[in-house]
């Protein structure tokens, strides 16, 4: 194969290096030295806003439809596990989006490992996914790890309530990290979660929009 720079050239213990003098612009290039100051750590979610399409497919209309589908998929794992039937979905004139669904609610008790609640682990943590099926992924049609998480962190905002063990909780995130403490609003007489959000223009093309036919058809 060839180098950027040209034909490969062998060196002595069997080494490819490319022929910088073959591309006199490159040539004139000052040597870049990488260092371990070049590594850079990314915390929380800071991966996802760097490279989205990673985790949605794209940045355009196809990267919103993925929002929707992680949270179908999810609403779908749950009703293959006997829990919840219906997920309503409201496009805002905004662009904001508000899905509520029947299921069991998120959890909001301590998580043992992180010491935050887990109702803020789970859309705050890439990796944090239920391992409630027996035999590990089984029939699940989400993809461990890849959630609500992901959409939190390409909101420009997202709100979450849900109802767990006879309770209302809420709780309110802003490009990924959160605002608000989680708080409880009172009692609730049955389970499920309200996730409303705005996708985050400053990611998404500007002239990226929901379809609507699109969205419905994947409803029925």
């Amino acid at each position: 194969c060839r180098g950027r720079y040209g034909p490969p050239t062998w060196k002595k213990g069997g080494v490819v290096g490319a022929d910088r003098a073959a591309d006199p612009k490159a040539a004139s290039m000052p040597e870049k030295h990488y260092t371990a100051k070049d590594i850079k750590v990314l915390e929380g979610l800071e991966h996802v806003r760097l490279r989205p399409a990673m985790y949605v497919g794209s940045v355009a209309r196809a990267g919103l439809h993925q929002l929707l589908t992680i949270l179908l998929d999810n609403v779908m794992d749950e009703a293959l596990e006997g829990y919840g039937q219906h997920l309503a979905i409201t496009l805002d004139a905004n662009g904001a989006v508000l899905a509520e669904d029947d299921g069991r609610g998120v959890p909001v008790v301590r998580h043992p490992e992180s010491g935050k609640t887990t109702l803020e682990l789970v859309f705050t943590t890439l990796a944090a996914c239920y391992c409630g099926c027996e035999g590990g992924a089984g029939h699940r049609r989400s993809l461990f790890g890849v959630g609500v998480s992901v959409i939190n962190a390409l909101s420009a905002w997202l709100s979450v309530e849900t109802s767990r063990e006879g309770k209302l909780y809420r709780m309110r995130f802003e490009r990924g990290k959160a605002v608000s403490e989680l708080e409880c609003l009172g009692v609730s007489k049955a389970p499920g979660t309200r996730i409303h959000f705005l996708p985050d223009r400053s990611i998404f093309d500007a002239d990226a929009e929901f379809d609507r036919g699109r969205l419905l058809h994947a409803l029925i």
